[in-house]
């Protein structure tokens, strides 16, 4: 099928991958991935007709999966993206998903369409010479921040330390992790870190800060209804996924409760997400651009939420996160999470009294340096993986000659064919 254009429209003519393995500069734990050593990087990089580069990337702890995401997008996707109009996200993303349909859209797939999806819209944003945050929306110049710490281990001590520093670097508000084997020790820890901003706000002369706690999903429901109503005393802004995302149910019998519920950061499509929201009855919709699929989806379940005034906040990869909530009225938290890419990056977010501003430069201003990232390039991918335009054709030119002189010369006929087929 021939795919009209207009004349001007810049075409998507080469995709390279690269695939890093990155560890963790300290200690990182949680309910759901226990220990966290490293975590994986695949950056995605468009190139289209007109000169630009858009480029996607996504984060994964503990590397998990990363070598079956790049081989879906250099081996899959790719064909559904290279040749395109990189200007139609819709359509590139429709193709993508049109692609996976026999895969199933949930985990795998669907975050490796994010990471080209990304990239795509980056490009578009360069073409239009525009912040990604003003093409889709431009309601917030600047976004609120939640430093998010990986620390469900992390000694009490060391813990207050933890909570100082986020506030040294910018913060005016702190999520921790819970869901420990006692429920008691989860909540001596959320009153000590309560008490702690308690005196930092009063030092400061600031009203209360906000306190959120993530559970990662290590409670049942029955759990989860005792340890919120523990926590409720301590003036806790919201619990994060107390329970496992999918259980529906479980989140409309906790609606009943005081303290407000964020969940969804690994639900990987937006028909899921809206589900949630809407039968789930959540206070936050929490939702992650590389988890859901891309920018695409992320804005129509952000635009969802919207409609049932359900606030937003985000999971992962808060250097692209804050362009995306910036674009949305419903924005709450933007969460800045222990995954770090600061050291490879041109430009790492800057913090200042709760917020991040954000990049005025075309696309999301993400600028890798990629000769600082060589050393912790996969083992899997010993070199930059480079999907050509060409290289997709199904069959060569001389294959295609050839099984043209093998056809019939003679005009088909319908009738006859049918007969065939019937004798058949």
């Amino acid at each position: 099928v021939k795919k009209h254009r207009a004349k001007d429209e810049a075409l998507v003519n080469s995709i390279t991958v690269d695939h890093y393995c990155i560890p963790t500069k300290t200690r990182l734990t949680d309910a759901m991935m226990g220990e966290v050593k490293c975590f994986g990087l695949i950056i995605a990089r468009v190139k289209v007709s007109s000169g630009e580069e858009g480029v996607g990337y996504i984060v994964l702890p503990n590397n998990v999966g990363g070598g079956a995401i790049e081989s879906l997008i250099t081996r899959d996707l790719s064909a559904a993206v290279l040749g395109q109009p990189v200007e139609r996200t819709e359509r590139i993303w429709n193709e993508m998903d049109a692609l996976m349909k026999s895969l199933g859209r949930s985990g795998l797939a669907s975050r490796a369409m994010s990471v080209l999806d990304i990239a795509v819209w980056d490009a578009k944003a360069k073409i239009c010479k525009k912040p990604l945050w003003q093409l889709l929306g431009g309601q917030h110049d600047s976004v609120n921040v939640v430093a998010s710490g990986v620390d469900l281990m992390l000694p009490l001590k060391d813990l207050i330390r933890q909570t100082e520093r986020f506030l040294s670097a910018g913060f005016l508000a702190i999520k921790i992790k819970v869901g420990r084997r006692e429920m008691k020790e989860d909540v001596q820890r959320v009153r000590a870190v309560r008490a702690f901003l308690d005196n930092y706000s009063f030092e400061i002369g600031a009203s209360r800060l906000p306190l959120m706690c993530n559970a990662s999903s290590a409670w049942t429901t029955s759990q989860a209804r005792k340890a919120m109503i523990a926590l409720e005393k301590h003036s806790v802004d919201w619990v994060e996924i107390p329970i496992v995302t999918d259980d529906v149910d479980g989140y409309n019998s906790l609606s009943d409760l005081a303290v407000p519920i964020a969940a969804g950061e690994t639900v990987t499509t937006e028909q899921q997400m809206m589900h949630l929201i809407r039968e789930g009855k959540l206070n936050y919709a929490q939702l992650g651009v590389n988890d859901i699929g891309g920018i695409t989806p992320f804005m129509k379940a952000a635009h969802y939420a919207e409609i049932h005034r359900v606030p937003v906040t985000s999971h992962g990869v808060h250097d692209l996160h804050v362009h995306l909530m910036a674009a949305l009225s419903n924005s709450s938290y933007t969460e800045v999470c222990e995954y770090r890419i600061d050291e490879f990056i041109t430009q790492p977010l800057k913090i200042a009294n709760g917020k991040a501003q954000i990049s005025t430069l075309p696309g999301h201003g993400i600028v890798f340096q990629f000769k600082s990232l060589e050393k912790y390039r996969d083992a899997g991918n010993p070199k930059s993986s480079v999907v050509l335009k060409r290289q997709q054709a199904r069959i060569s030119s001389k294959e295609a000659t050839s099984i043209t002189k093998r056809t019939p010369k003679e005009s088909w006929d319908a009738k006859s064919s049918a007969r065939d087929l019937m004798d058949y």
